[in-house]
């Protein structure tokens, strides 16, 4: 027979964790063997490299812009060509 209407046992669910537990748990896993002044400094290195990587993405924007008003006045001229031709 079924059982009908009556209390369903009760499921246990692991906890879920969170994203900081996660992290937290990863860290504690971690047997590094690298020296703590090598670690310092490679964090130094990928600030940097990430300072000049945002100083590129300007300079290329800044690039992009240019090449697009340069093929605006490049138009303009063109057009104005054309009228001085047409007249």
């Amino acid at each position: 027979m079924s059982r009908r209407g009556g209390a369903k046992p009760a499921a246990t669910k692991p906890k879920k964790m969170t994203a900081l537990e996660k992290a937290e748990n990863e860290a504690k896993n971690i047997h590094d063997i690298v020296p703590p002044e090598y670690m310092k400094a490679m964090r130094m290195e990928i600030r940097e490299l990430n300072k000049r990587i945002a100083a590129e993405e300007a300079m290329s924007y800044q690039v992009n812009d240019e090449r697009i008003r340069m093929q605006y006045f490049w138009m303009i001229g063109k057009k104005e060509v054309e009228d001085v031709e047409a007249k």
